[in-house]
């Protein structure tokens, strides 16, 4: 199975009742102290997710800014200059990944701008023969930042991106990117947040179900996506290192970092009130130790098992794969916790299909 399968899976039931899969199948209301989740929400939308969206924005548009630098006078400062500020991009991204709620749900924005691996085949044949619509079907997993890493660094020569047909695909691309992440930010900006913290429920529509299934969701990315694909958990033992993400600039590992982070930033909403409040105000245990605790010492642990790594993850599954399957396990580890335990003491039902069995 690769990532375009994955996600295929999972983007049509991020948020639909009823959905067949893995789920809690009766979560109870959740019992505890007066708590105020309207005010956590709003709190989780002023302080994590409005200025994830604001930091790509700003870093997008920084590399559209020294993109038209390039062109004006393509050299190789200018080149590396454009190529850091992808990285910086990605990067930022990973923020934003987890928060497929409202206007990103709507724009499917997750698919749309980090689906991978790349067809790189049908890159190629857009750049021999013309292309009419990002979006089309074949385009798929032909667009977004995996054909941005592509058109950088798989030859890493200036020269050879100084091409009329891939300086267009990259404009045409980056354009895409940048004007759906402007209308996602425009409407939580404008009135979504408060939509979002009004919307204070504990059912499937509601914005903390909508977090607590995107939580996982995303999640579920970084351990099947970025790291049990390549690894080959899903391919009978086949490893498949050219799948891992941003596999062209070799920025994998840091993406893991930073989605980890982002997710766990968003679980405690960014050291204001978050989630993992709302779980000790419930009361929520696991074991003698606090439930949110515990789950915050698996995020620590599997980032830990992340920085054990060498930079490329791609070297690493080719010639230390051990190490990777270490990651694996306390990623699944923490799924246990995070889509089976927090639910269910919160009383959100987990909607989106899967085909992973956990």
């Amino acid at each position: 199975m690769n990532y375009r399968l994955l996600i295929a899976f999972f983007i049509s039931g991020s948020i639909i009742a009823g959905s067949s899969g893995c789920k809690d199948k009766n979560p109870e209301d959740p019992i505890g102290t007066p708590f105020e989740r309207e005010d956590m929400l709003r709190g989780m939308a002023e302080n994590v997710i409005i200025p994830a969206y604001a930091n790509f924005s700003a870093d997008l548009n920084q590399l559209s800014a020294d993109f038209d630098a390039f062109q004006t006078a393509a050299t190789q400062e200018s080149f590396d200059v454009l190529s850091n500020d992808f990285l910086n991009v990605y990067s930022s991204w990973q923020a934003c990944s987890p928060i497929e709620v409202g206007p990103a749900a709507d724009r499917s924005l997750r698919f749309l701008v980090n689906t991978y691996p790349l067809d790189t085949n049908q890159v190629n044949s857009n750049l021999a023969s013309g292309w009419d619509n990002l979006l089309s079907a074949q385009n798929s997993d032909a667009k977004g930042l995996p054909a941005l890493d592509y058109l950088l660094f798989h030859s890493d020569d200036f020269n050879d991106f100084n091409q009329s047909a891939k300086l267009q695909y990259f404009q045409d691309n980056l354009t895409l990117i940048i004007e759906n992440v402007e209308e996602v930010n425009n409407e939580w900006v404008n009135g979504y947040d408060q939509q979002f913290a009004q919307n204070s429920g504990t059912d499937v529509g509601s914005s903390l179900g909508q977090i607590v299934n995107e939580l996982n969701f995303d999640f579920e990315l970084i351990k099947n996506a970025k790291v049990a694909i390549p690894l080959g958990l899903k391919t009978l033992g086949v490893a498949q290192p050219e799948k891992v993400e941003a596999v062209y600039s070799d920025h994998s590992k840091t993406l893991i970092l930073e989605n980890l982070s982002a997710v766990k930033t968003l679980f405690t909403g960014g050291e204001k009130v978050g989630v993992d409040d709302y779980l000790n105000n419930l009361g929520a245990k696991y074991g003698s130790e606090n439930l949110s605790d515990a789950i915050i010492a698996r995020f620590e642990s599997c980032e830990a098992k992340t920085n054990e790594l060498g930079p490329s993850l791609k070297q690493e599954i080719e010639t230390n794969p051990a190490k990777v399957e270490a990651l694996h396990s306390e990623l699944q580890n923490l799924v246990v916790l995070f889509k089976t335990d927090m639910p269910s003491q919160l009383g959100v039902q987990i909607t989106y299909q899967d085909n992973d069995g956990d």
